[in-house]
């Protein structure tokens, strides 16, 4: 073991969710001091082929010393965690769940917390999703403003209710046990709670981080598909409870009646405190914040990518918000107010509309804070709502002052019709870490069609379903997903419902059909029939737009030509061999090597630091500042002026520090030399005095 008391490992249980891993670590090479952090050890609980792989590279370019112990079949996540612990070498161990992201300078924190009190044996930080730990962002906040805000507060290291895994520090060299975790627990839940029970009862403490938040998505990929997650849980606390029953209501009734946490001044699990930036980078405006919608979430995945790229980004909506959606994300909660964001913000150097009528909101607070705007088009905006704005949508297309980013071949050349010059193409597509053919998912039936219901009518709902019946006497299974079945009269015995599907469960349903339906009128990428196809479901299309420039017809997809298709043609699909479906998915799987959501996040962010450098332009950030200081209050004019001075102290602390230390070594040194002159100056003082004396006796 190693011999520093402090020295850190990181362990982390896996089981698939490519893309919660890559973020993890994204934010780890990111944040992480290696002075402190002795190694990383991953527990690979016999993934995927594409989660090995991502593995396996992440372990080739990473700057840490990263261990793997890789399993030939699942074991379940107790078994998984209870190795990695029994092979850890350090001091401190933190448990990390693949589905968090840390903030900067975390580790300094945990280590603080382990340094306060030789007692101190777990330890646990606030989280976005953490049952009594969880803290939400309130608007305008994102989740590392949430643990900036925390930084501002000396620890006091409260005793835990309960500690929570998503990020659990043990202290190893106290509890050395091989089997960290009771394995009674089976596939996990409630195991954490056991073992912060066991540890209060041998007389040390547990304990919260109050001065660190880690984000937590809650879709943690450390179990296996095969487990009902509900029911495990439920499982889990009978036997819990039958343990540690009495101890666990005592305990419960103590924490309410004491509030311990009420130092914070949280309510509701939200902070009160006003957001203070120092300045934003970019700022998106959605026409809303709502699940399930393709280009309201890559607008916010692009300000999340940003944001861990340390390119400070941040949200407004001007529509609906679809609260829950808000907080089971746990990444920002977008402002509601423009004068909200008048009143906290002092600087916003980019501006992003995402809709065609979100370009005016664009201009207003480009105009406010002299910031340039960005135009992010993801659809042929001017044949909305059956072309109404057609004529206010290209005049913004043609306005020069606004920089145009689209996300198709398809954008880049409707945009270039409309002679718009001044615009550029980044290649979006399916998101390669969600999206993918698993080797797990071996019961592909070739002969069902998976289907999306959407009641925009440019989605040609009504089309596909009269489609699907023709389908459906041919002999193919039905799987329609998306809009609630009530929104539909549909027919009884058409196929089975499955609903909203999050991004896991999507993948799941098209690894396991052979195709994918969809008759959009128009799309100006059309995501659904990019990620249908990373899985393996052949795409039967109508000629949309932004498909047909990234499918060939025959080739990587089916396009149908008339109204609905014919049994013909579903007669011929049902009948089609394994070596022409093999073709057709090996061609569709290899637009994700020109497309991804990876390829255009990177792209984007490029993009942004070459035709909008993210360094600080003092005269001109002066000029804008005086201008909004001399329209502003009494009051506000008394709040800027401590924004101000408080923004020139952080930027320049250490220089600060440096230019008061030298002044006051300068300062001691001139009253030291006064003191040596006034000393002389009382002996001779002194000594005239003992003259006159002499002289008077």
């Amino acid at each position: 073991m190693d011999n520093n008391s402090h020295s850190i490992s990181i362990v982390i249980p896996v089981f698939n969710s490519p893309h919660r891993l890559r973020d993890l670590f994204t934010t780890l090479e990111s944040n992480s001091n290696p002075s402190l952090l002795t190694e990383i050890i991953i527990g690979d609980d016999c993934s995927d082929e594409l989660t090995q792989s991502l593995i396996d590279q992440i372990i080739d370019d990473s700057p840490f010393k990263i261990k793997l112990i890789r399993q030939v079949e699942n074991i379940g996540y107790l078994e998984n965690a209870n190795q990695l612990y029994a092979a850890a070498e350090t001091a401190i161990v933190v448990f990390l769940n693949t589905d968090t992201l840390v903030p900067p300078d975390w580790l300094e924190r945990i280590q603080s917390a382990f340094q306060s009190d030789a007692k101190v044996v777990l330890a646990t930080p606030f989280s976005t999703n953490a049952s009594n730990l969880t803290i939400l962002p309130n608007w305008g906040q994102s989740w590392l403003d949430l643990d900036r805000y925390l930084c501002s507060f000396t620890p006091k290291y409260p005793a835990a209710h309960t500690a929570v895994g998503f990020c659990l520090a043990v202290r190893k060299t106290t509890l050395k046990e091989f089997q960290l975790f009771d394995k009674n627990y089976h596939q996990g839940y409630w195991e954490e709670t056991d073992l912060h029970y066991r540890v209060l009862e041998k007389g040390f403490r547990s304990v919260v981080i109050d001065n660190l938040l880690v984000h937590h998505a809650n879709g943690s990929s450390s179990f296996s598909l095969r487990h009902n997650l509900s029911k495990l849980s439920e499982t889990n606390k009978e036997i819990f409870y039958k343990k540690w029953g009495y101890e666990h209501t005592k305990s419960e009734k103590l924490y309410h009646k004491l509030k311990p946490y009420d130092y914070l001044r949280f309510k509701n699990n939200r902070f009160s405190f006003e957001v203070d930036y120092e300045e934003i980078d970019i700022l998106f405006v959605l026409p809303a914040f709502i699940r399930n919608s393709g280009g309201i979430n890559i607008a916010i995945d692009f300000a999340n990518y940003l944001t861990m790229n340390n390119i400070k980004a941040s949200i407004y909506c001007y529509g609906m918000i679809d609260e829950q959606f808000v907080d089971n994300l746990g990444l920002f909660n977008p402002w509601r107010s423009i004068q909200d964001i008048y009143k906290n913000i002092y600087k916003i150097k980019v501006v992003c509309a995402t809709m065609y009528d979100s370009v005016s909101i664009s201009k207003e607070l480009s105009h406010y804070y002299n910031a340039k705007i960005l135009y992010l088009v993801q659809g042929p905006e001017s044949l909305f709502s059956s072309g109404k704005y057609f004529g206010s949508v290209v005049n913004d297309y043609q306005n020069h002052h606004l920089r145009i980013v689209c996300v198709s071949g398809f954008l880049f050349s409707y945009l270039s019709q409309l002679k718009v010059s001044h615009h550029e193409f980044i290649p979006l597509g399916a998101d390669k870490d969600k999206f993918y053919i698993s080797n797990h998912y071996k019961n592909r039936n070739q002969k069902s069609i998976a289907a999306c219901l959407r009641v925009t009518e440019s989605k040609g709902s009504g089309a596909m379903l009269h489609t699907l019946l023709l389908a459906k006497e041919v002999g193919f299974e039905i799987h329609l997903f998306g809009q609630e079945s009530d929104a539909f009269y549909l027919p009884n015995d058409l196929g089975q419902h499955h609903g909203d599907l999050s991004s896991s469960e999507l993948n799941k349903l098209f690894n396991s059909v052979g195709y994918y339906l969809d008759f959009s009128y128009f799309e100006g990428l059309g995501l659904l029939p990019l990620e249908a196809a990373n899985c393996g479901a052949i795409p039967i299309l109508k000629h949309n737009g932004g498909s047909d420039s990234l499918f060939v017809d025959g080739q990587s997809a089916f396009f149908i030509n008339d109204l609905f298709g014919t049994k013909d043609f579903f007669e011929t699909l049902y009948n089609k061999n394994e070596d022409e479906i093999y073709n057709f998915q090996h061609h569709a799987l290899n637009i994700s090597k020109t497309v991804s959501l990876q390829q255009a996040r990177e792209a984007f962010r490029i993009y942004l630091l070459n035709f909008y450098p993210m360094q600080k332009e003092c005269r001109a950030e002066n000029k804008i500042i005086i201008n909004k200081i001399s329209r502003a209050s009494s009051v506000d004019k008394e709040k800027w002026y401590y924004r101000i001075v408080r923004s020139i102290y952080l930027k320049n602390k250490n220089i600060i520090h440096s230019v008061w230390n030298k002044l006051v070594n300068k300062a001691s040194e001139k009253i030291l030399f006064k003191m040596d002159s006034l000393e002389i100056k009382m002996e001779c003082l002194q000594k005239d005095l003992e003259e006159i004396l002499k002289k008077l006796n």
